[in-house]
């Protein structure tokens, strides 16, 4: 039986300039407008020029107002000032985001309190004020009174160089979820309250000159938590999500506690040497190895990375003790000299060492590094990468070497690999510039693409 061919499939009837739209184009007005949104500022506003159907899809889009997409060698500050005025004139809202540089808060207040009373900004959902490397301004103004007609939909933000009032409700954003505060003066009381104040919050970064007696953790949705402020003492008492814990530059606490933190994975930049002693928990299990040892079990802790005075063995047994679940260890002296300690047999049998890595930064073969890497080499038996990065290390002879000093044919993890490496990165903390870098996935991969 002869069969008849398929109708061919008729092709909705567009007007004729849409005759070559592109796929995109037959998306939603709705699903166009949140790409839309994504885009950069200067590129969002190019799409008017695509066609007439676009022309009027970026006045409907929610605004993204970025000022670094704005930035042109020909612009001066009083320049950008007026596109980004003319920006809010021309777009009626809603907004998803606005970044703003910081140095128009100081010198333009009333031009930002305008900006910010904008009926564009309408539902903001992002708000930054950029440092933009301006660390002298001094943070004498208080933070603007109309940033908080937006506490009830902001999402993320990051406050820079301003005070904030004092009052246990004066940083009150519900669906805050990342909040940033960069170089601002806010009094222990606020800072809690701000805490208190924000029921969604995951992640924390507080920067700056401020110093508290106490910072006092109680969150139960906080993720990360970032701090380059100096504190006395830092105590996590109640934070049941809390995977990350980054201390970002060098004896920010004189005393840590960590009371109840079940899910700490990463702890970063512990500089003293008895810092083991210091830090206390109740999230898991507490247990005292011995009867005359003061090392308690914190058996979350995954990923650790110390800054340290001086190398010393005993200083790694303990720590091994400490955190005995230990996955990735990451180690930078600022002292490379020292002695040439030695390890017992029966000490070594009471640990389990489940290290798979192990980073040293500044490694130059001096006796107490050497001493260090050949302790993991021979005693890590599930080891599968150790990097011993420094100034000189990629030269072939200096390689040669290192695998005669640190034994490597004696390994303990027969799967193990060494890499010798020269990088071109210095820096030991890992680069946290805004609060959304504290999620980052790798927080020790520097931008020179050497992961330490």
């Amino acid at each position: 039986m002869e069969t008849k061919a398929a109708a061919p499939a008729v092709r909705p009837e567009l007007p004729e300039e849409d005759e070559r739209m592109d796929p995109i184009s037959y998306l939603s007005v709705d699903a166009i407008g949140e790409i839309i949104s994504l885009l950069p500022t200067k590129d969002a506003a190019r799409t008017q020029t695509l066609s007439s159907r676009w022309r009027r899809l970026w006045r409907s889009a929610p605004l993204n107002l970025d000022h670094r997409d704005l930035q042109w060698p020909r612009y001066d500050e009083e320049d950008l000032a007026g596109i980004i005025s003319r920006i809010l004139a021309s777009h009626p809202g809603p907004a998803r985001r606005l970044s703003v540089p910081i140095v128009h808060l100081r010198r333009r207040p009333d031009t930002v309190d305008a900006w910010l009373r904008s009926p564009a900004l309408h539902g903001l959902r992002e708000l930054e004020f950029d440092i933009g490397g301006l660390y002298e301004f001094a943070p004498d103004l208080p933070l603007p009174a109309s940033a908080f007609r937006f506490s009830d939909t902001l999402v993320v933000t990051t406050f820079a160089k301003c005070r904030v009032p004092d009052g246990g409700g004066a940083l009150c954003f519900p669906q805050i979820r990342r909040l940033g505060l960069e170089d601002v003066v806010i009094s222990e009381e606020s800072l809690h309250g701000a805490i208190a104040g924000c029921p969604l919050l995951e992640s924390l970064l507080l920067t700056g000159r401020s110093r508290f007696s106490c910072i006092r953790i109680n969150s139960p949705t906080l993720v990360s938590l970032g701090l380059r402020v100096y504190t006395e003492e830092l105590v996590i008492e109640d934070a049941p999500l809390l995977e990350r814990l980054l201390q970002l530059e060098f004896r920010i606490a004189t005393q840590l506690s960590v009371i109840s933190a079940p899910k700490l994975e990463t702890v970063d930049c512990l500089s003293d040497l008895d810092y083991y002693n210091k830090l206390t928990s109740q999230a898991t299990e507490l247990q005292e190895l011995s009867a005359d040892s003061s090392v308690m079990v914190v058996g979350s802790v995954k990923n650790l990375s110390i800054n340290i005075p001086s190398l010393s063995i005993d200083m790694f047994v303990d720590l091994m003790r400490c955190f005995p679940c230990l996955d990735k260890l990451y180690i930078q002296t600022r002292n490379v000299s020292g002695n040439k300690d030695l390890w017992h047999d029966d000490v070594i049998k009471s640990l389990d060492i489940r290290l798979k890595t192990v980073a040293l930064r500044t490694y130059i073969a001096t006796w107490s590094q050497v001493n260090l890497a050949t302790f993991f080499v021979l005693n890590a038996k599930m080891l599968e990468l150790m990097i011993c990065d420094g100034r000189h290390s990629g030269r072939r002879r200096f390689i040669k070497d290192q695998k005669t000093l640190l034994q490597l044919e004696k390994r303990a993890s027969r799967g193990a690999q060494f890499h010798f490496t020269s990088s071109t990165c210095y820096h030991f903390l890992p680069r946290i510039s805004h609060v959304r870098d504290l999620s980052k996935a790798d927080l020790f991969k520097c931008d020179s693409d050497c992961t330490f």
